[in-house]
């Protein structure tokens, strides 16, 4: 009976760590779920005139919310967004997300865990499950952004985070506009137990018009501290 006793003692091992394993990437990716909500806060209807926006990297300035930093155009302004999964959003103008074409939307998630004491293991299986979750197109789409499409998830470096994430979808039917295209990019970066999320929405000739400065802008997101 000893023998016996000794070698069923083993299989249990692996099947308590499993379970507590699973339950951290189940945490990680319902956080990682309110972050796709951040990302539908966006609204994109109201101008049908308007063609997009060149901007130019010299008319980028620093920028800061609590522990994020990054670069916005200069005039796109800091708005009040009442929300609970957007922090802080900078659109053109300073007009509301009802009323703007294109602009920034921020949020700082708790992640519940610092990400540093994951094993390896875990590591894997967060950035897998984080491909998965984020490559499903109706996690970006909303009541104004009908249809996404051609999105994408990948993981990413980043300085100053422990990982990064980004995520890109394009939103080719858009509430009363059946003539325009928008581009909605996110960067996710992970800093010891927080998520710094920020997701940026614009018309696709602003993305063509203004590529260098975009891209600066997607490059930007670092923490403060």
């Amino acid at each position: 009976m000893a023998e016996e006793t000794a070698n069923t003692q083993p299989a249990e091992k692996p099947a308590e760590s499993k379970k507590k394993n699973s339950n951290v990437i189940v945490r990680v990716i319902i956080v990682l779920v309110i972050a796709a909500v951040a990302a539908g806060g966006y609204t994109l209807i109201k101008d049908a005139t308007f063609s997009g926006s060149n901007i130019a990297v010299d008319d980028l300035v620093d920028e800061t919310y609590e522990s994020i930093a990054l670069k916005r155009p200069t005039g796109w302004e800091r708005v009040v967004v009442e929300d609970d999964g957007v922090d802080i959003a900078f659109s053109e103008g300073g007009k509301t997300l009802d009323e703007t074409d294109q602009g920034i939307i921020l949020a700082l998630e708790p992640l519940g865990i610092d990400y540093n004491t994951l094993t390896d293991a875990q590591k894997e299986l967060f950035n897998s499950q984080f491909e998965s979750q984020f490559s499903n197109p109706t996690q970006l789409q909303n009541e104004t952004c009908i249809t996404v499409e051609n999105v994408k998830a990948e993981v990413v470096q980043r300085d100053g985070y422990d990982a990064a994430y980004a995520v890109e979808g394009r939103c080719t039917e858009l509430k009363d506009r059946p003539a325009a295209t928008a581009t909605i990019k996110m960067v996710i970066g992970v800093d010891n137990e927080d998520l710094h999320i920020m997701a940026v929405v614009a018309l696709d000739e602003t993305w063509e018009k203004s590529s260098e400065a975009m891209a600066a802008i997607m490059n930007s997101l670092k923490p403060a501290n």
